[in-house]
């Protein structure tokens, strides 16, 4: 039903919103176009200022580095998820936020918001700056 809905069409960003039940504070999964910058770094650095991230070694069986899993073009064990469709099918990024569910609703949505924001402000950034770049003064 939602690869018919979604098609071949592609998009510069998905984001899902998670929760971990065995998680002690925020982290994301980033899967990006090798030739773009990182959101994941920069949407860490921003929550860090005000909510836990989280500090295991490894979610997964995947490294953690400070917060952000990358991930490369295999499926996660899992299956293929959305995020890996649409990935696999053009989107340039794919985030999927993940909140500790010990912590209160509110924080968690509170967290959410955050890193939804964040995202959002340094997707636009580029495209932005283009604007201003071809506009005339």
């Amino acid at each position: 039903m939602i690869k018919k809905a979604i098609g071949q069409r592609s998009f510069d960003m998905f984001m899902d919103f998670h929760e971990d039940v065995e998680g002690e504070g925020f982290y994301l999964w980033e899967r990006k176009f090798p030739n773009l910058k990182s959101i994941g770094n920069a949407v860490i650095q921003k929550i860090a200022q005000e909510y836990p991230i989280e500090r295991k070694s490894q979610i997964e069986g995947f490294p953690n580095r400070q917060g952000v899993i990358f991930l490369d073009k295999r499926p996660l064990e899992k299956g293929w998820t959305l995020e890996h469709y649409l990935f696999q099918n053009g989107t340039k990024y794919c985030l999927t936020f993940e909140t500790p569910a010990n912590m209160s609703l509110q924080k968690r949505v509170e967290m959410h918001l955050f890193a939804l924001k964040t995202s959002l402000q340094l997707l636009m950034l580029p495209k932005i700056s283009e604007v201003f770049e071809t506009s005339e003064v």
